[in-house]
């Protein structure tokens, strides 16, 4: 139960997440949450739902572990969707009023700086967040604009890894064939373990 209920809370923080980056950093963070929120708030909800009532239709069987366990789940399912949708949401208005005033992650502290060690000398900062924030400390490099494109616009680091090598790898003759046979593999050996 512990590791289905952080699968889906974790799912629910990444959507939340994800859709607080996709706003305008020019709005205010009012602004950027409710925007946000009108498009993770809806799929957060219908996969709670859905989720919630799986377990509830479970609750139905007459086997009173199964049955106390469907319970349980649907209703720690709720209340998990009560807290992503009120502590970490509250959470997360705070970082956006932090991005908001631009001011650093870890109370702007000495070691939090773009290109200090601590902080990988902002190798995962994306050029979105370079290019808002900054944040170009005096006797570093100044940020490119990449050509035409605005640099704000590229994608982030872990997009062009995916796009660059996991992508072609997978979707190449040997990747696919790699694939098939690897599910061939799992499928038989979770019909072995089933008889």
């Amino acid at each position: 139960m512990p590791f289905l209920l952080i699968g889906i809370g974790v799912d629910d923080m990444f959507v939340i997440c994800n859709a607080v980056d996709q706003t305008d950093l020019k709005l205010s963070a009012k602004e950027r949450i409710r925007e946000a929120m009108s498009h993770a708030g809806p799929s957060i909800t219908i996969t709670s739902l859905t989720n919630i009532l799986a377990f509830l239709f479970g609750g139905l069987n007459s086997l009173t572990a199964l049955r106390s366990f469907c319970l349980f789940a649907a209703s720690s399912i709720f209340m998990l969707y009560g807290c992503v949708m009120t502590v970490f949401l509250a959470v997360c208005v705070w970082d956006t009023e932090r991005v908001a005033r631009k001011k650093g992650e870890c109370c702007g502290l000495f070691m939090c700086k773009q290109y200090s060690v601590f902080c990988c000398k902002g190798f995962w900062l994306s050029p979105k967040m370079i290019a808002y924030g900054s944040l170009k400390e005096e006797g570093t490099a100044p940020v490119s604009t990449g050509g035409k494109l605005d640099k704000s616009l590229e994608a982030s680091k872990t997009e062009k890894f995916l796009e660059k090598y996991v992508a072609p790898n997978l979707l190449s003759m040997p990747g696919r064939i790699i694939t098939l046979v690897v599910y061939a593999v799992l499928i038989g050996l979770a019909i072995f373990g089933c008889t």
